[in-house]
């Protein structure tokens, strides 16, 4: 296979020597990042970054003799080689690494890859806990240096077929909203316009990682359960306002966009609720160009909110946005955040409004590009 995942077998190695480049200019030797996953979407990104491998097992407690670090892997990055280890059974021609070990015992599968005795990057090592961290330091020898960020900057930056994957994403979560939203329309509760968005999503091949549903208006009979918010079977009344929030994954990179309609007739006024959640997304979307900064961004959408009404800073996401790949990543739309913008970054632009007992969001997925900005949901269905 000449790639993994969408992405070269080149492009890879190419991302692994920079990163251990990185390593050794904070003085370390070799390198260590650990990630999970067991079908969320929080700490996969790193390891997948460098080798393609998604862990499928979700994590469980360490049983020692039996397994430790079940449903994690490794990747540890020496001047040498590359090895993955992992507790999946997998193709070792679905990963990229010059050694793959497929091992129940993750920790014992690290040491036995030979980083050395001396210091190493340990990128994160807050998944391992203190027991773990204290059997692993045991084990290796060596001096483990936590470097969290070491990724970071390496990761904001997507190349070309990182953004066709995340192009080749948004189409399916468009789809998987549109029929959500074709479903509210008719008339469905939460949870049967959450199986459509669902079973959509599925039937690309595509992993959904939330839906996050509601259904808003001034006689909405109290919910039956709580989690997950899309469980409530209670049918919709003639304008109600369904909102839909949805995240996933093809190929382990991300969509993640928001969409409000109304029920029937626009009998409480939702429509302009609505309307101005659109509205502020776009103003921000507008300002994402090489030159601006996170900061400048969330002031455009923190003013355009002022102007109806609403208050950023009281928001229970005081931002507007954050950037998109194999996660939820950096830069944050914040008004504090003075990351400069560039060309090939991907960034969730969002915002949820409330009104009384309305509700609306609205969100896009845009790569910034030397020009305007490239919006991959703009043919996700309008909300109205």
């Amino acid at each position: 296979m000449t790639n993994v995942a969408g992405i070269e077998r080149t492009e890879y190695a190419a991302r692994t020597a920079k990163a251990l480049s990185e390593a050794q200019r904070r003085g370390c030797d070799a390198l260590l990042v650990l990630g999970r996953g067991g079908g969320s979407f929080e700490r996969h990104g790193d390891v997948q970054y460098l080798t393609g491998h998604y862990p499928l097992f979700p994590a469980i407690p360490d049983q020692p003799g039996h397994w430790r670090l079940r449903g994690h892997a490794a990747a540890v990055v020496t001047a040498d080689r590359t090895t993955l280890v992992t507790d999946d059974e997998i193709d070792e021609t679905a990963a990229v690494a010059d050694a793959v070990r497929a091992t129940p015992d993750v920790l014992r599968g690290i040491a036995d890859a030979d980083l050395g005795t001396g210091r190493v990057a340990l990128v994160g090592g807050e998944l391992l806990g203190p027991g773990a961290t204290g059997a692993l330091t045991d084990l290796l020898g060596a001096t483990l240096t936590p470097v969290p960020d070491l990724l970071t900057p390496q990761r904001l930056i997507k190349s070309p077929a990182e953004q066709a994957l995340l192009r080749a994403a948004s189409a399916v979560g468009a789809a998987a909203i549109g029929a959500a939203l074709d479903a509210a329309r008719d008339g469905a509760s939460e949870q049967d316009a959450a199986a459509e968005a669902l079973r959509t999503a599925a039937r690309a091949g595509a992993s959904v990682a939330n839906v996050f549903t509601g259904l808003y208006g001034p006689d909405r009979p109290p919910r039956r359960r709580h989690f997950p918010s899309y469980a409530d079977d209670a049918a919709p009344a003639p304008g109600d306002v369904f909102a839909i929030d949805m995240s996933g994954a093809l190929d382990g990179y991300l969509f993640d966009f928001a969409r409000t309609v109304v029920v029937g007739e626009d009998r409480h006024g939702a429509a302009a609720l609505i309307a101005q959640a659109r509205e502020i997304v776009e103003t921000t979307v507008a300002t994402l160009r090489p030159g601006a900064t996170a900061a400048t961004a969330a002031q455009a959408g923190a003013e355009a909110m002022a102007a109806h009404g609403h208050v950023l800073e009281e928001s229970e996401f005081p931002g507007l946005g954050h950037g998109l790949g194999l996660g939820f990543e950096d830069p944050w739309l914040t008004l504090d955040n003075d990351t400069p913008l560039q060309a090939g970054m991907c960034i969730a632009v969002e915002r949820m409004l409330f009104d009384g007992p309305l509700a609306a969001t609205f969100e896009h997925n845009v790569i910034v590009t030397d020009s305007a900005p490239e919006v991959l949901t703009a043919a996700a269905p309008a909300s109205r």
